[in-house]
């Protein structure tokens, strides 16, 4: 009897620790998306729009009007590719002629 309740308490325990753990790891994954889900939130978005939707990249390079390259890194992971973190994400922006404001056009990942 006692080897049974202890047993018991033992899983018990265990499944608890567990579940800490797992809650744990996912609380400190930050906003890390699939590449689906990252495209869809940038694709054909205006820069506001990423950047309210995404969060401010860790870098911008504006050197070329034309092509503006936000680079995002460790944001994305690859389904494909074993659900590692890609090492960066970069959102390739283009005025958009209509609005004449930049417009999401493209987004290319450099796997990890």
């Amino acid at each position: 009897m006692v080897a049974s309740f202890t047993k018991g308490v033992l899983l018990r325990s265990l499944r608890t620790a567990l579940f800490v753990i797992a809650t744990l790891a996912l609380a400190g994954c930050g906003d890390v998306y699939v590449h689906e889900e990252f495209n869809k939130l940038a694709m054909n978005k205006s820069d506001a729009e990423v950047k309210e939707s995404l969060g401010k990249p860790t870098s911008i390079d504006a050197t070329n009007p034309q092509h503006v390259l936000w680079t995002y890194y460790s944001k994305t992971f690859d389904v494909d590719n074993q659900n590692k973190r890609d090492i960066k994400a970069v959102v390739i922006f283009e005025p958009d002629p209509a609005t004449k404001t930049l417009k999401a056009v493209k987004v290319e990942y450099q796997k990890g």
